[in-house]
């Protein structure tokens, strides 16, 4: 891997997926095949050899022959209510590899990761997993608060504007809301 550390595919959907399920969404991932290539990929990488015994290094060049995989991709977002509705995301593949089919997946994975980043605007911090899972449940939460502030709003407007209208059925309100709200108070139950 180089050293360098990333988000991994299931990181990435395991924040998305949760709103996909919720909005009754899905994301497909096509390959454009008239624009696909599969070609050799020759690259020198420099190599460090430490003695063991001595501690001295010594560098040497190794040639390394690949696979290079490129091609254009379409992700289309889907409303599963109703599958006319689709918007179509250009986006492109790349990967190398000494073994084809691993150029490919490899490629596969980078496109599906990154694409679902950048879509996202999803930050790439050095977080642990479980540090992301607890943002995704945040993120989930904190919706579900703002349509659950939108509802007891508009309860809260209508039982006003029945009483408004019904001054004398107050008492009958305040039996009905204690029927379906603990302690009368739907603001604190949410």
């Amino acid at each position: 891997m180089s050293g360098y550390k990333y988000v991994s595919e299931d990181e990435i959907l395991a924040k998305v997926s949760g709103f996909m399920d919720k909005y009754n969404l899905s994301l497909i991932p096509s390959i454009v095949h008239t624009n696909t290539t599969v070609e050799p990929y020759h690259t020198q990488k420099t190599k460090v050899l430490t003695n063991k015994a001595t501690g001295e290094t010594s560098t040497y060049e190794e040639h390394v022959n690949e696979i290079l995989v490129s091609a254009d991709m379409v992700f289309t977002w889907v409303n599963n209510d109703n599958p006319e509705e689709r918007i179509d995301v250009p986006w492109i593949l790349v990967g190398h590899q000494t073994d084809g089919s691993q150029s490919f997946g490899s490629g596969l994975s980078y496109a599906m990761r990154y694409f679902l980043l950048k879509f996202f605007n999803i930050a790439t911090p050095d977080d642990d997993p479980d540090k992301w899972r607890s943002k995704q449940k945040a993120a989930s939460a904190a919706e579900d608060k703002m349509i659950a502030d939108e509802i007891v709003a508009t309860i809260d407007a209508t039982v006003k504007e029945y009483l408004g209208a019904n001054s004398g059925k107050a008492d009958d309100v305040k039996k009905f809301i204690g029927k379906y709200v603990k302690g009368g108070n739907y603001f604190a139950n949410y």
